[in-house]
C-alpha cells in the first residue's frame, strides 16, 4: 500500500502564490545560448532559512535560501526543476533558483538559493 502525504489543506492554510521561471536554451553554433523563460504561478508553503536547519548544516543551502512543499496536484507542477527560477514577493521577497527537488508521495520538495533580492 503506497501513502499518498497530499498537502492541500496545509497549502490552502499557509500557502503562498509564487512564480517559476522556466528556463529553455536555445544554442547556435557560433553564439552563447539565449534563454526563454515561460512563467507558471503556483502554491505551495515557503520556508526561508534561519540558519539552523540540517539543510544549512549540510551545507545544502545557506541562511535565507528556500525550501518550498507543492502539493503534485497543483497545476503546472512539473516546472519545479534544477535551474528553473523562483520569483516570491510575499512571506520572503527575491527571486531564487532551484537546485534540489525531491519528489514525494503526495507532494515536492523544492530547494532553492537566493540569487537575487
Amino acid at each position: 500500500m503506497t501513502l499518498d502525504f497530499d498537502i492541500t489543506s496545509i497549502v490552502n492554510d499557509v500557502g503562498e502564490s509564487f512564480t517559476v521561471s522556466g528556463v529553455s536554451l536555445t544554442y547556435n553554433w557560433h553564439d552563447d545560448p539565449i534563454e526563454a523563460y515561460t512563467d507558471y504561478s503556483l502554491t505551495g508553503v515557503v520556508q526561508v532559512m534561519d540558519g539552523s536547519e540540517d539543510e544549512v548544516a549540510e551545507g545544502l543551502l545557506q541562511k535565507e535560501d528556500i525550501t518550498i512543499w507543492v502539493d503534485s496536484d497543483e497545476s503546472d507542477v512539473v516546472s519545479l526543476v534544477n535551474s528553473n527560477y523562483v520569483t516570491i514577493s510575499t512571506s520572503v521577497s527575491g527571486v531564487f533558483q532551484i537546485v534540489n527537488v525531491i519528489t514525494n508521495d503526495g507532494h515536492y520538495e523544492v530547494q532553492a538559493k537566493r540569487v537575487l533580492t
